[in-house]
Protein backbone atom coordinates (compact mmCIF):
# COMPACT_ATOMS: atom_id res chain seq x y z
CA UNK A 1 0.00 0.00 0.00
CA UNK A 2 1.15 3.51 -0.79
CA UNK A 3 1.59 6.13 1.86
CA UNK A 4 1.25 9.91 1.51
CA UNK A 5 3.47 10.66 4.54
CA UNK A 6 7.23 11.07 4.34
CA UNK A 7 9.31 7.96 4.50
CA UNK A 8 11.81 7.31 7.27
CA UNK A 9 14.66 7.95 4.81
CA UNK A 10 13.31 11.40 3.94
CA UNK A 11 12.96 12.29 7.60
CA UNK A 12 16.58 11.27 8.27
CA UNK A 13 17.90 13.41 5.39
CA UNK A 14 15.87 16.41 6.50
CA UNK A 15 17.18 16.01 10.05
CA UNK A 16 20.77 15.96 8.83
CA UNK A 17 20.26 19.00 6.64
CA UNK A 18 18.65 20.88 9.50
CA UNK A 19 21.57 20.08 11.79
CA UNK A 20 24.13 21.13 9.16
CA UNK A 21 22.33 24.34 8.37
CA UNK A 22 22.11 25.11 12.03
CA UNK A 23 25.83 24.61 12.46
CA UNK A 24 26.80 26.58 9.36
CA UNK A 25 24.54 29.47 10.21
CA UNK A 26 25.45 29.57 13.86
CA UNK A 27 26.63 33.14 14.64
CA UNK A 28 30.43 33.36 15.39
CA UNK A 29 31.48 34.05 18.95
CA UNK A 30 32.84 37.61 19.36
CA UNK A 31 35.95 38.37 21.38
CA UNK A 32 35.09 40.58 24.37
CA UNK A 33 36.00 44.27 23.94
CA UNK A 34 38.37 44.20 26.91
CA UNK A 35 40.43 41.40 25.37
CA UNK A 36 40.47 43.07 21.93
CA UNK A 37 41.70 46.35 23.47
CA UNK A 38 44.47 44.52 25.34
CA UNK A 39 45.66 42.79 22.16
CA UNK A 40 45.76 46.07 20.23
CA UNK A 41 47.67 47.78 23.05
CA UNK A 42 50.28 45.01 23.15
CA UNK A 43 50.72 45.22 19.36
CA UNK A 44 51.22 49.00 19.49
CA UNK A 45 53.80 48.68 22.26
CA UNK A 46 55.74 46.03 20.33
CA UNK A 47 55.83 48.10 17.13
CA UNK A 48 56.86 51.24 19.02
CA UNK A 49 59.62 49.38 20.83
CA UNK A 50 61.05 47.99 17.59
CA UNK A 51 61.02 51.43 15.97
CA UNK A 52 62.76 52.97 18.97
CA UNK A 53 65.44 50.29 18.91
CA UNK A 54 65.96 50.97 15.21
CA UNK A 55 66.48 54.67 15.88
CA UNK A 56 68.98 54.17 18.69
CA UNK A 57 71.04 51.67 16.70
CA UNK A 58 71.07 53.64 13.46
CA UNK A 59 74.68 54.60 12.61
CA UNK A 60 75.57 58.22 12.08
CA UNK A 61 75.33 59.27 8.47
CA UNK A 62 78.69 59.91 6.80
CA UNK A 63 79.30 63.29 5.21
CA UNK A 64 78.74 63.24 1.48
CA UNK A 65 81.78 63.63 -0.74
CA UNK A 66 84.23 62.44 1.96
CA UNK A 67 86.42 59.47 1.06
CA UNK A 68 87.55 56.97 3.73
CA UNK A 69 91.24 57.49 2.91
CA UNK A 70 93.54 58.94 0.26
CA UNK A 71 97.25 59.05 -0.53
CA UNK A 72 99.15 62.32 -0.48
CA UNK A 73 101.34 62.77 -3.56
CA UNK A 74 104.89 63.82 -2.73
CA UNK A 75 105.06 66.12 -5.77
CA UNK A 76 102.21 68.22 -4.37
CA UNK A 77 104.51 69.65 -1.70
CA UNK A 78 105.15 73.40 -1.68
CA UNK A 79 108.54 74.39 -3.08
CA UNK A 80 108.88 77.96 -1.82
CA UNK A 81 107.53 79.65 1.30
CA UNK A 82 107.30 83.40 1.75
CA UNK A 83 108.50 84.55 5.16
CA UNK A 84 109.53 87.69 6.98
CA UNK A 85 113.15 88.84 6.56
CA UNK A 86 115.53 86.94 8.75
CA UNK A 87 113.06 84.10 9.36
CA UNK A 88 113.78 80.63 8.05
CA UNK A 89 110.36 79.13 7.18
CA UNK A 90 111.90 75.68 6.97
CA UNK A 91 113.19 75.78 10.55
CA UNK A 92 110.38 73.61 11.87
CA UNK A 93 111.99 72.90 15.22
CA UNK A 94 112.54 76.59 15.89
CA UNK A 95 108.97 77.61 15.08
CA UNK A 96 106.96 78.03 18.32
CA UNK A 97 103.69 77.80 16.38
CA UNK A 98 104.43 74.26 15.27
CA UNK A 99 104.33 71.02 17.20
CA UNK A 100 106.42 68.09 16.00
CA UNK A 101 104.46 64.85 16.40
CA UNK A 102 106.12 61.45 16.48
CA UNK A 103 109.27 62.96 14.97
CA UNK A 104 107.72 62.68 11.49
CA UNK A 105 105.18 65.51 11.15
CA UNK A 106 104.64 69.05 12.37
CA UNK A 107 101.31 70.83 12.71
CA UNK A 108 100.09 74.13 14.01
CA UNK A 109 98.06 72.97 17.00
CA UNK A 110 96.36 74.77 19.85
CA UNK A 111 98.83 73.19 22.27
CA UNK A 112 101.74 74.61 20.29
CA UNK A 113 100.84 78.26 20.49
CA UNK A 114 98.18 78.32 23.24
CA UNK A 115 95.43 79.70 21.08
CA UNK A 116 92.70 78.35 18.88
CA UNK A 117 93.02 78.17 15.12
CA UNK A 118 91.52 81.02 13.21
CA UNK A 119 88.46 79.73 11.41
CA UNK A 120 86.93 80.77 8.14
CA UNK A 121 83.14 80.60 8.20
CA UNK A 122 82.84 80.62 4.44
CA UNK A 123 83.17 77.01 3.29
CA UNK A 124 85.01 76.13 0.11
CA UNK A 125 82.84 76.68 -2.92
CA UNK A 126 84.11 73.55 -4.61
CA UNK A 127 81.31 71.09 -5.43
CA UNK A 128 83.23 68.18 -3.90
CA UNK A 129 82.92 69.66 -0.41
CA UNK A 130 79.89 68.91 1.70
CA UNK A 131 77.79 72.06 2.25
CA UNK A 132 77.65 71.11 5.94
CA UNK A 133 81.28 72.22 6.33
CA UNK A 134 81.10 75.72 7.78
CA UNK A 135 84.72 76.02 8.93
CA UNK A 136 87.76 75.37 6.76
CA UNK A 137 90.93 76.97 8.17
CA UNK A 138 94.15 76.69 6.19
CA UNK A 139 96.62 74.47 8.00
CA UNK A 140 100.25 73.67 7.16
CA UNK A 141 101.42 70.08 7.33
CA UNK A 142 105.18 69.54 7.50
CA UNK A 143 106.41 66.04 6.72
CA UNK A 144 109.92 64.84 7.55
CA UNK A 145 111.91 63.56 4.60
CA UNK A 146 111.67 59.76 4.24
CA UNK A 147 108.93 59.41 6.86
CA UNK A 148 105.72 57.45 6.33
CA UNK A 149 102.59 57.65 8.46
CA UNK A 150 98.82 58.01 8.45
CA UNK A 151 97.08 61.19 9.59
CA UNK A 152 93.41 60.64 10.33
CA UNK A 153 90.41 62.24 11.98
CA UNK A 154 89.58 60.71 15.36
CA UNK A 155 86.81 58.14 15.04
CA UNK A 156 84.31 60.08 17.16
CA UNK A 157 84.73 63.15 14.91
CA UNK A 158 84.38 61.54 11.47
CA UNK A 159 80.71 62.46 11.14
CA UNK A 160 81.60 66.17 11.29
CA UNK A 161 85.24 66.64 10.25
CA UNK A 162 87.54 65.84 7.31
CA UNK A 163 90.98 66.63 5.88
CA UNK A 164 92.18 67.93 2.54
CA UNK A 165 95.85 68.53 1.76
CA UNK A 166 98.15 68.73 -1.24
CA UNK A 167 96.82 67.06 -4.35
CA UNK A 168 93.59 65.79 -2.79
CA UNK A 169 90.59 67.11 -4.69
CA UNK A 170 88.10 65.65 -2.23
CA UNK A 171 87.95 65.72 1.57
CA UNK A 172 88.98 62.51 3.29
CA UNK A 173 88.92 60.98 6.77
CA UNK A 174 92.51 59.70 6.58
CA UNK A 175 95.65 60.66 4.65
CA UNK A 176 98.44 58.23 3.82
CA UNK A 177 101.74 60.11 3.73
CA UNK A 178 105.22 59.25 2.40
CA UNK A 179 107.87 58.28 2.23
CA UNK A 180 108.97 61.32 0.22
CA UNK A 181 112.47 62.34 -0.88
CA UNK A 182 113.60 65.95 -0.61
CA UNK A 183 116.75 68.05 -0.49
CA UNK A 184 115.35 69.68 2.66
CA UNK A 185 114.68 68.00 5.97
CA UNK A 186 111.00 68.88 5.81
CA UNK A 187 108.39 69.01 3.06
CA UNK A 188 105.39 71.33 3.33
CA UNK A 189 101.87 70.49 2.23
CA UNK A 190 99.17 73.12 2.44
CA UNK A 191 95.58 72.24 3.06
CA UNK A 192 92.49 72.62 5.17
CA UNK A 193 90.75 70.97 8.06
CA UNK A 194 87.01 70.92 7.41
CA UNK A 195 84.49 71.11 10.24
CA UNK A 196 80.73 71.46 10.51
CA UNK A 197 81.10 73.67 13.60
CA UNK A 198 83.81 75.11 15.90
CA UNK A 199 85.32 72.34 17.96
CA UNK A 200 88.33 71.00 19.82
CA UNK A 201 89.18 68.35 17.26
CA UNK A 202 91.26 65.25 17.84
CA UNK A 203 93.45 63.98 15.02
CA UNK A 204 95.50 60.79 15.18
CA UNK A 205 98.93 60.23 13.70
CA UNK A 206 99.64 56.52 13.18
CA UNK A 207 103.33 55.63 12.94
CA UNK A 208 104.73 52.67 11.02
CA UNK A 209 105.15 50.64 14.21
CA UNK A 210 101.43 51.08 14.98
CA UNK A 211 101.91 53.68 17.69
CA UNK A 212 99.12 56.29 17.68
CA UNK A 213 99.88 59.89 18.61
CA UNK A 214 96.75 61.93 19.44
CA UNK A 215 96.73 65.58 18.34
CA UNK A 216 94.29 68.11 19.76
CA UNK A 217 93.47 71.13 17.62
CA UNK A 218 91.23 73.95 18.79
CA UNK A 219 89.46 75.21 15.67
CA UNK A 220 87.14 78.13 16.24
CA UNK A 221 87.27 77.38 19.97
CA UNK A 222 90.12 76.70 22.39
CA UNK A 223 90.66 73.21 23.77
CA UNK A 224 90.22 72.82 27.53
CA UNK A 225 93.97 72.43 28.10
CA UNK A 226 94.63 75.73 26.31
CA UNK A 227 92.07 77.91 28.04
CA UNK A 228 93.56 80.53 30.36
Amino acid sequence: MGSNGPSSTDQTLRHRLTVREGVSHHPPRRVPKRIRFSLVLVLVLLVGSSCQDGETRRPSSPLSGVTPSASLACNSAVVDISAAPGVDPWDVGGNPDLRIVGGVAALRTASAHRSAHSASHSPGAEPTEDPAFLIAPKTPLFVRRGAAFELRVGESFRDRAALRFGNLSRPTSAILVGPCDSEREWLLFTGRILLTEPECLTLELVLQDGLIEPIQMGIGVACAADRP
